[in-house]
């Protein structure tokens, strides 16, 4: 069972497309209910299950996954990364 990112598509009838939503909906429960792993942002999140409904889906934290080299940044656009500084990860900003 993985993630669809291209359900429903625009000619698509809901009962054809019921089991894909059920199945995207499952997995996105799945992944954001697991804990926190060192290298992903996965546990970086409120389970969309939790008993309280107000705080469902909200970040908890947010974890920077250390980059090798630093980032292209677009055109008029910012990154905030984590990259190794001094011989220890750093948080970068940079605004092109």
């Amino acid at each position: 069972m993985s993630f669809k990112p291209n359900v429903p598509q625009a000619n698509d009838f809901i009962s054809q497309s019921q089991r894909d939503f059920k199945t995207n909906f499952t997995r996105v429960n799945d992944i954001w209910g697991k804990q926190p792993t060192e290298s992903d942002n996965v546990g970086d999140h409120v389970p969309l299950l939790d008993p309280d409904e107000d705080i469902r889906g909200k970040h908890k934290k947010t974890t920077f996954v250390q980059q090798a080299a630093h980032p292209a940044t677009p055109a008029n656009e910012a990154d905030l990364y984590s990259f190794e500084a001094n011989g220890a990860p750093e948080l970068h900003y940079r605004r092109n």
